[in-house]
C-alpha cells in the first residue's frame, strides 16, 4: 500500500507501485529527465508555510531532442551533450490577506524558494501561479486571482498593482544570474476577494442536482451539501463541491456523508469542478459501468479535506474514448488506483492531460496520510 502526498508529474502514462515510480515515455521527442530534490525542506513557522525547492545550480542533466531539429544530425550534435537549464532562483510570496488556509488551519502565507529553468526562449522563464490554497474565505466571498504587490518588473506584460487570472501561465523575464543558489529575484503577490457569484446549498438528500448559473468561476461558485446526498450533480457551470460554508462558519462534515453516485465535471478547457473538504463514500454503480470515477477528460480538482470511504474505486482521466484537454489535480481522497486512460483515444482527441498529486501544505507538514491508492 502507498500513500502518496508530494508527487508531482506531468505525463500521459502513469504507475505508481510500492517503492518506485515508473515512467514510460513513448515519444522519441520527449525529454527523459526525471529529477527529485533530495533533502528539501518544507516546514511551517507560524503563520507562513515554507516550501524550499531551490536546487543546486551546479548540475546538469540529459536532454534529447528531436531528430527534426537539427536537420536529422540529432546523434552528432545532441545526443550524449551535457546542457545546463540556465536555471534562476525566485523567492514567491502568496499573501492571503484576509483568508486563511482552512476551517481548522490557520496559515495565512505561502513562500516559495523556486528553481526555474529556462524556456525555448533565450531569457524566458515559464511558471504558473499556484491555485488558491486559502479555502476559508472572507465572508461573502471568492477568490478573484492574485495581485502583483511587488516585482513585476520581472513579469513579462504585467506591472505591479495588476491582477493575475485564475492558474495562470506567467513568463518571467530580466531576471539577474544569481552567484551559485542565490535568489535572483523577490515577487510578492496578494489575494484578491470578490463577491461571490453563487452559493447554492443542498439540503435533500434526493434531488438530482444540475448545476447551471450565469456567470462566475469555479472560486466564486459554491456547492454546499447539507445532507447525506445520494443522487446525482451535473456540473454545466464551473464550481467547488463542499460540506463547509466557504467563510468557515459552520461545517457539515460531522453531521452528514454524501454518498453521490456521480459527479459530472463541467465541460471546456477554461472551466473547472472542483470539490473539497467533503466526507464523501461514492454511492452505487458510479460514473460508468464498471463502478469507477471517471473525469471524461475535463477539468477537475480533488482539493483538500477529501475523506472518502466506502466502496473503493477506480480513478480514470477518462475511461472512454473522448477528448481529452485536462488538468487533473489530487491533493486528497482515497482511491484503489490511477489510470490516465481506460481505453485507446482515437487520433486528434488528446490535447494535453496534466496530472498533480499531493499538496503544498502536506508536504509542509510532513502528512503523507491524505491520499492513497491503495493498491499501488
Amino acid at each position: 500500500m502507498r500513500k502518496t502526498s508530494i508527487i508531482s508529474l506531468c505525463t500521459r502514462r502513469l504507475k505508481i507501485k510500492t517503492s518506485v515510480l515508473n515512467l514510460t515515455l513513448k515519444s522519441a521527442a520527449a525529454v527523459m529527465m526525471l529529477f527529485f530534490s533530495l533533502g528539501v525542506k518544507a516546514e511551517i513557522v507560524g503563520d507562513t508555510v515554507i516550501l524550499n525547492d531551490y536546487e543546486d545550480h551546479t548540475w546538469t542533466y540529459y536532454a534529447g531532442v528531436p531528430a527534426e531539429a537539427d536537420g536529422g544530425s540529432y546523434n552528432t550534435n545532441y545526443l550524449g551533450k551535457l546542457y545546463s537549464p540556465n536555471p534562476r532562483n525566485v523567492k514567491i510570496t502568496y499573501n492571503a490577506n484576509g483568508g486563511e488556509v482552512s476551517i481548522d488551519e490557520s496559515q495565512k502565507i505561502f513562500v516559495y524558494y523556486t528553481t526555474l529553468e529556462e524556456g525555448t526562449t533565450v531569457g524566458q522563464y515559464p511558471y504558473t501561479v499556484i491555485s488558491n490554497p486559502f479555502s476559508k474565505r472572507p465572508t461573502g466571498m471568492g477568490f478573484g486571482g492574485w495581485r502583483i504587490v511587488s516585482g513585476g518588473e520581472y513579469i513579462q506584460g504585467y506591472s505591479n498593482g495588476q491582477t493575475l487570472p485564475l492558474d495562470h501561465d506567467i513568463t518571467f523575464v530580466n531576471l539577474p544570474y544569481p552567484s551559485v543558489n542565490c535568489t535572483s529575484a523577490e515577487i510578492v503577490f496578494e489575494a484578491t476577494w470578490v463577491t461571490l457569484n453563487n452559493v447554492t446549498t443542498i439540503t435533500n438528500r434526493n434531488d438530482y442536482v444540475t448545476y447551471s448559473v450565469s456567470g462566475g468561476t469555479y472560486e466564486t461558485n459554491i456547492l454546499i451539501i447539507q445532507c447525506n446526498h445520494r443522487r446525482t450533480i451535473t456540473c454545466n457551470s464551473p464550481v467547488t463541491i463542499m460540506m463547509v460554508e466557504p467563510d468557515g462558519s459552520a461545517d457539515y462534515r460531522n453531521i452528514y456523508t454524501m454518498s453521490t453516485t456521480t459527479i459530472t465535471p463541467v465541460a471546456g478547457s477554461a472551466n473547472t469542478t472542483k470539490i473539497e473538504f467533503a466526507e464523501w463514500n461514492p454511492g452505487g454503480n458510479i460514473w460508468n459501468p464498471g463502478g469507477n470515477i471517471n473525469l471524461r477528460g475535463r477539468n477537475f480538482t480533488f482539493g483538500r479535506g477529501m475523506v472518502m470511504g466506502g466502496t473503493l474505486r477506480r480513478l480514470y482521466g477518462t475511461s472512454s474514448n473522448e477528448s481529452v484537454d485536462q488538468i487533473l489535480k489530487v491533493e486528497s481522497g482515497r482511491f484503489q488506483d490511477f489510470y490516465n486512460f481506460g481505453t485507446s483515444l482515437s487520433s486528434g482527441r488528446l490535447t494535453k492531460q496534466w496530472v498533480t498529486f499531493g499538496c503544498d501544505y502536506d508536504r509542509a507538514t510532513s502528512n503523507n496520510n491524505n491520499l492513497e491508492f491503495t493498491n499501488a
